[in-house]
This record gives structure tokens, C-alpha cells and sequence, in this order.
């Protein structure tokens, strides 16, 4: 397994310090959909979806 040095977004995706622009939400959002699409192909379903638990790279992907 490889695993990928993240960053944690605690406050939420773009909630109390700064505003994600519309381009980085959706870009996030599709990230976030994306992997959705392959735990749910791998039989896995993530029952715990909130903001604290996504994680985001130091390439800005989710």
C-alpha cells in the first residue's frame, strides 16, 4: 500500500479561515466522487462522509 503525505482540512472543506473559489469546490467535490465510485465498485460503502474526514495532498487532490 502507498501511502500519501496529506493535509487535513479539520475546519471543513474552505469553512472558517478562508472560501474555496467555485473551480476548487468542484474540483474537490469530483475527487471526493471519485473515490466514492471506486470504494462502492470495490463492494465498500463509507458510512462516515463529513468534511473532517477528508483528506487533501500537497497536490490539492482529495
Amino acid at each position: 500500500t502507498n501511502w500519501v503525505t496529506a493535509k487535513k482540512k479539520d475546519d471543513g472543506l474552505g469553512c472558517g479561515r478562508e472560501s474555496l473559489s467555485l473551480a476548487q469546490s468542484l474540483r474537490y467535490s469530483c475527487d471526493i466522487v471519485a473515490g466514492l465510485v471506486f470504494l462502492h465498485s470495490q463492494l465498500i460503502v463509507h458510512l462516515d462522509l463529513k468534511p473532517a474526514n477528508v483528506f487533501i495532498t500537497e497536490q490539492n487532490i482529495c
